[in-house]
């Protein structure tokens, strides 16, 4: 998403313009972004000119969309708006200030639903369902002979003799050659049923606070098993109760969210899911309706704008993965959106800190394309607004050259501010036009590859036209 010598001089192509001609028919223009269009002619010089960009024609259309991204970003800056009113902020930032919201609303929701005091720790921890469990393996391996493994079991022998005799635990645990128990101290932390190997949790659940096992083999080696008495492990045995009654509730939160919301994901979702995975540049604007929950709707449009909030691999497998799959991810994807809804509507809102944080890592964001750009340096001069919109156009078009031609220092207006900037902005996408676009430039690569490739003729020394005999 982020990717994307020449003979041709050709005009830059971007120019002010009235949005009143909005295309009619013109294929001479592939996209208008604000008042700025790009002709057909300067898109294929574009991409003719880099050897290395592919003359595909997702990649014509990408570089099509990009352009219009960075025109409403150049008409935004040329009138002098920051982009960073709180509107913007929270539209341009919008997975990270969503996450900083359900996160507040969760902590919420937790501190009023799961109340521990003492008397719940000492009952859990007395019940045993889930137990504090330490153990020190001296680890055998499958090909050891049976002397080995005979000195293998002393080792555990002897170390529970020193434990038994009063050796403290921390000391016993440098002999641990389990590592990440040994980095714990030993510990493995809360332990259920099914977790472990049988004769491991046969004994770990015959135990009682304070007490240790003999030494027990499983086919890791030999153990010595402790359950720590409480008062050595209250902080870390509350702190797992909690996370596992907040895993619970969480859980039960989540599926009654979806029946009080009443989201229901359409039969033709899947397929309309992966059509949007496959053209999501064409699909900003589509109203195609995959679910529906109470007081709204989730569509295509929708979809694709979480998809730049995802792993890129979610958006790489939804070709493939089935139509379950994909009713799933969109019923969580829904889920989502009204987790947000209900925040805001139970009063949840972020900190001045958090949006000071957010307003200036989006400042960042925008510095850092106008810097890429130079847009600043092409404004310097311009003292109208239809002055920095040239400049400021002709700046992309210099920058487009200079990717096509090195496919490095790639930058992109950030996703969600762009998505902003199309939501508020006049803007279009011909798609004959990048069908022209793409063929004028597979025609002028082709004749350059042809023209570079052909010897040059062999020219005669050329006579200056004075009689012969005569000084030149």
């Amino acid at each position: 998403m982020h990717r994307f010598v020449f003979v041709f001089v050709l005009t830059v192509g971007l120019v002010a313009c009235s949005l009143q001609d909005a295309f009619r028919g013109d294929v001479g223009i592939v996209a208008r972004g604000g008042p700025l269009q790009l002709q057909r002619d300067s898109l294929a010089a574009v991409l003719a000119s880099g050897p290395n960009v592919p003359l595909r024609r997702d990649i014509a259309e990408q570089w099509a969309y990009r352009w219009v991204e960075f025109a409403l970003f150049v008409e935004r800056v040329a009138q002098g708006d920051s982009m960073l009113d709180s509107a913007t902020v929270h539209q341009a930032m919008w997975p990270d200030a969503n996450q900083l919201l359900v996160d507040r609303y969760h902590d919420k929701l937790a501190a009023e639903r799961l109340r521990l005091d003492s008397a719940v720790i000492d009952s859990a921890y007395a019940a045993g369902d889930a137990r504090l469990i330490d153990h020190i393996l001296i680890r055998t391996r499958p090909d050891m002979s049976p002397p080995e493994r005979a000195a293998a079991l002393r080792r555990a022998e002897a170390l529970r003799a020193r434990l038994l005799a009063g050796e403290s635990w921390e000391i016993a645990n440098r002999d641990n050659d389990d590592p990440a128990a040994k980095q714990a101290g030993g510990s493995l932390g809360v332990i259920g049923r099914n977790q472990m190997v049988p004769p491991f949790e046969e004994a770990a659940f015959a135990l009682q606070p304070g007490e240790m096992s003999a030494v027990v083999e499983t086919q890791y080696g030999y153990h010595v098993i402790r359950r720590p008495p409480l008062r050595e492990a209250w902080d870390q045995y509350a702190e797992s109760v909690e996370d596992a009654l907040t895993v619970r509730m969480d859980s039960v939160f989540l599926e009654d969210l979806a029946e009080r919301w009443r989201i229901d994901v359409r039969g033709n979702a899947p397929a309309n899911m992966r059509e949007a995975a496959a053209a999501p540049l064409r699909t900003f604007r589509s109203g195609e309706v995959l679910a529906t929950y109470r007081g709204g709707r989730f569509t295509s449009a929708d979809f694709v704008r979480w998809l730049q909030a995802l792993p890129v691999l979610v958006h790489q497998n939804v070709a493939g993965a089935t139509d379950e799959l994909l009713r799933e991810l969109a019923t969580s994807l829904v889920r989502n959106e009204v987790l947000v809804r209900e925040a805001r509507e139970a009063g949840t809102s972020l900190t001045e800190e958090e949006w000071f944080d957010l307003r200036e890592r989006l400042r960042g964001q925008i510095e850092q394309v106008k810097t890429k750009i130079g847009l600043d340096s092409a404004f310097a001069g311009a003292t109208t607004l239809d002055a920095r919109r040239r400049a400021g156009a002709d700046a992309v078009t210099a920058y487009f050259y200079r990717l096509a031609a090195t496919l490095r220092g790639v930058v992109v207006v950030p996703a969600f501010l762009a998505a902003e900037l199309r939501d508020d902005m006049s803007w279009d996408v011909s798609q004959p036009g990048i069908d022209q676009a793409l063929e004028l430039a597979t025609r002028w690569r082709q004749e350059a590859e042809q023209a570079a490739a052909s010897p040059e003729p062999q020219v005669p020394l050329a006579d200056s036209g004075a009689p012969k005999g005569e000084k030149r």
